[in-house]
Parts: structure tokens; sequence; C-alpha cells
């Protein structure tokens, strides 16, 4: 397997977990809103990023310019006209 296709997997994989974990919060959020009950796992949770989304937001922002920066100068794969947008908007 070549470098690009192994990027390219590890980051769907990583995708994919990190779409879990968000299915996961939003699915605690509705159960803490429908019950009316804390859920103190929850609510720390919930602090921490609180905290850190600053940090989170940063960390979000340039590793999505920096991977798609990769794919175009590293692996010289053409970006299309949405990818351009994509970053500006970063």
């Amino acid at each position: 397997m070549a470098v690009p296709e192994t990027v390219s997997s590890l980051l769907s994989v990583a995708t994919l977990v990190l779409h879990i974990f968000l299915i996961i919060f939003l699915l605690l959020f509705l159960a803490e809103k429908i019950f009316n009950k804390k859920l103190i796992f929850f609510l720390n949770i919930k602090n921490y990023l609180q905290k850190n989304s600053l940090l989170f937001s940063f960390i979000i922002a340039l590793s999505a310019t920096l991977f798609s920066l990769m794919y175009s100068e590293v692996m010289l794969l053409e970006p299309c006209n949405l990818c351009w947008y994509q970053r500006v908007f970063m």
C-alpha cells in the first residue's frame, strides 16, 4: 500500500472514531435533557471541553490546514474548487 492510501486510511479511521465519540456525547446530552438528571461523568467532560475549547479549536484548525497542505504539496494532489473554499474559511 502506498503512502497516500495509508494516510487517507488512517485519517478516515480517525474521523470515524471522532464521529462515534460525538454521537455518544450527543446521546448523553439528550439523556440529560430528557430525564432532567445531572450525569456527573458527562458534567466533567462538558466542563473539561468548555475550559479547553480555544485549544481544541486551534488544534482542529491547525490539523485541517496541515493535512490540506500535505495533500496538495507533499502528495501533489490537485485541490478541487470546494477545497479552496474550505481552506479560505479555515
